[in-house]
């Protein structure tokens, strides 16, 4: 008879998150975004517990509306018992599934009313002027300089220089990003 002992728990004994989430945006003329909607499902596995309700419909939730200065928010979560493993705990906690999200979106909508990425982000940032922020779940942000982040991974990244390290690539017959 086999029996697992605290790894084989940790490791076997129940595996990641099962989130199924949409979401939509409504936005003005500037890229504001003026209300900010996600629908999610959390298939719990077979047993359900505390971990497997709270991690993606509860803590995901608090983090949901990334670094993002959204004034009207609405969430939907449901949890749903699956015929699969447990869920249980592991890296993050629900908070990637939950900030993945709210990015895919801004690029979603900077590609549907073309704006660049980096500036519907910019518009939408959390100003240090506003800090601390209470999101609207009452999540606290007491620092942060959002904008100023992104212009400095832009820089090291070279954004500006993509075109043409694509179009390069494109010339010896390769796909770049």
């Amino acid at each position: 008879r086999w029996r697992g002992d605290r790894v084989d728990e940790f490791v076997g004994g129940t595996h990641g998150r099962d989130l199924t989430s949409t979401g939509e945006f409504a936005l003005d003329a500037k890229g504001r975004v003026q209300a900010y909607r996600v629908r999610s499902v959390g298939g719990t596995g077979a047993y359900s517990s505390g971990t497997a309700n709270i991690i993606p419909l509860v803590l995901g939730p608090f983090v949901q509306t990334g670094v993002y200065d959204l004034p009207l928010v609405h969430f939907e979560v449901k949890s749903v018992m699956t015929n699969t493993a447990p869920v249980g705990a592991y890296r993050g906690a629900g908070r990637p599934e939950a900030v993945f999200i709210v990015e895919r979106l801004m690029d979603a909508a900077a590609r549907q009313i073309g704006m660049d990425p980096r500036a519907i982000r910019k518009v939408n940032y959390i100003k240090p002027a506003q800090l601390p922020y209470t999101n609207a779940v009452g999540q606290v942000y007491d620092s942060g300089a959002f904008a100023h982040m992104l212009e400095r991974a832009s820089d090291l990244a070279d954004w500006n220089g993509f075109a043409a390290r694509k179009k390069a690539a494109k010339k010896k017959g390769l796909l770049y990003g």
